[in-house]
């Protein structure tokens, strides 16, 4: 999967933001790097933004190294869980290949996408296997809460902690995060 085919499948069943550049701006600022784009470009100065959004350019080395070690899923979901309506919610997951008869959890779906987000970070390439499904219909059946990422790519400088001990808790309990003021100990 392409980062641009993630970029317009998910921003079509968008309500807000309206803009590519704006949306752009948005994703890379929930899941943490504020400094590769502006969250709200001004008009006419969001070019970079919409070519990386429709893949005339790609996200580069050092975009991908701005990003926290690892990237902010947490915000990330609430980010998709904000913006997806219920009533989007369906022909989003149709879009990324999972069947309208499947069960809608958009918790699971969002923390399914910002999977999928990070592949495109942790990875040299902006084609990166797409496992939004996957990852949604583990996490709904409860076998596999996340798709494991490597430890550590030739794009980032430190290596990652293994996302599967991070995410192998449910997701109602992403509100005990350190984040909230509850401290949790993770293996290391």
């Amino acid at each position: 999967m392409k980062f641009s085919d993630f970029s317009k499948t998910v921003f079509s069943e968008f309500s807000t933001p309206s803009n590519q550049g704006w949306f752009i701006g948005e994703l890379f600022h929930a899941a943490g790097n504020t400094t590769s784009f502006a969250e709200h470009p001004g008009y006419g100065l969001d070019g970079y933004h919409v070519k990386v959004f429709n893949g005339s350019k790609p996200i580069n080395k050092k975009m991908k190294s701005n990003f926290p070690r690892p990237i902010d899923r947490d915000n990330l979901t609430a980010y998709f869980l904000k913006r997806i309506g219920d009533e989007a919610l369906p022909r989003l997951m149709s879009g990324f290949g999972i069947n309208t008869d499947a069960e809608q959890n958009k918790d699971l779906f969002s923390a399914a996408l910002s999977t999928q987000f990070e592949r495109f970070i942790t990875e040299l390439s902006d084609d990166v296997e797409d496992v939004v499904a996957k990852t949604y219909l583990g996490l709904l059946s409860g076998t596999a809460y996340d798709i494991a990422l490597p430890l550590s790519t030739p794009a980032m400088t430190t290596p990652l902690r293994a996302t599967t001990r991070r995410y192998a808790r449910p997701l109602a309990r992403m509100k005990n995060s350190p984040r909230s003021g509850q401290s949790r100990t993770t293996a290391q």
